[in-house]
């Protein structure tokens, strides 16, 4: 049943790979081509509540070498290190976070990662983070799972973006309350309208379709979407 919607996505890519369509375009097909094969990445979901604390580090306890959330991970001397953890995500994982980049990318080739994690979970984080290139981006995905090997995330972590994206504060949240800050952030970096429709669409499916409580929002991160694929499952096998 699911391979048939995964056969649309791959048509749709592939027709427009064919007529020469923009590179965030097909980014963004590409994306929804590795969410129909694999499920949501939310093995590296999870890594961007990691930032809030990891870019807000006082550099002056790097000496003692913390680690978790009050790690220096991000620090230019870690580079190597954390490409090396990158480097050792699944390859759908790493397609996912190059096609990311692709869609989101400025015209300097370089991606605001600090506005893309304000956006999508409605927590600050640091400059440090405002101006990557790709290799950059690759080595913060790497310092976020270093720091998730020490510690896994928090309610501190988390609850702050339910409460955020729960916008009628019903204690839920509904998929339009998950997918509009994805809307939000596409619409902001990617600047084409066209290239967030076919995101969003192609998204929007394989979001658990039950409003969702805190602890379930949490359990759905913490266990990287473990407990919702039941859900989802289910949720397709009602389509075909």
């Amino acid at each position: 049943m699911i391979s048939g919607k995964i056969a649309i996505i791959f048509g749709l890519s592939a027709v427009l790979a064919a007529i020469g369509s923009s590179p965030k375009l097909r980014a963004s097909t590409k994306i929804a081509s590795l969410f129909a094969t694999h499920g949501i990445p939310f093995h590296v979901y999870k890594a961007l509540y990691r930032f809030v604390a990891l870019s807000n580090v006082d550099p002056t306890t790097c000496n003692d070498n913390p680690i978790g959330r009050n790690a220096c991970y991000l620090n230019g001397s870690e580079r190597d290190a954390n490409l090396e953890e990158f480097n050792g995500l699944e390859e759908w994982q790493k397609s996912h976070v190059h096609e990311w980049f692709v869609l989101l990318k400025n015209s300097d080739d370089k991606i605001d990662f600090q506005m893309m994690i304000e956006h999508l979970i409605g927590q600050d984080v640091s400059d440090v983070l405002s101006s990557l290139t790709e290799n950059e981006f690759k080595a913060a995905i790497g310092a976020a799972e270093r720091s998730l090997n020490d510690e896994d995330l928090v309610d501190d972590e988390l609850s702050p973006s339910f409460e955020w994206m729960d916008e009628d504060k019903d204690g839920v949240l509904t998929v339009d309350e998950r997918m509009h800050p994805v809307l939000e952030d596409c619409s902001t970096q990617a600047q084409d309208s066209v290239v967030c429709d076919v995101y969003a669409q192609l998204l929007r499916p394989w979001l658990p379709a039950s409003s969702m409580s805190y602890d379930e929002f949490k359990a759905m991160i913490v266990t990287e979407g473990a407990s919702a694929h039941d859900e989802v499952s289910a949720q397709f096998s009602s389509l075909f």
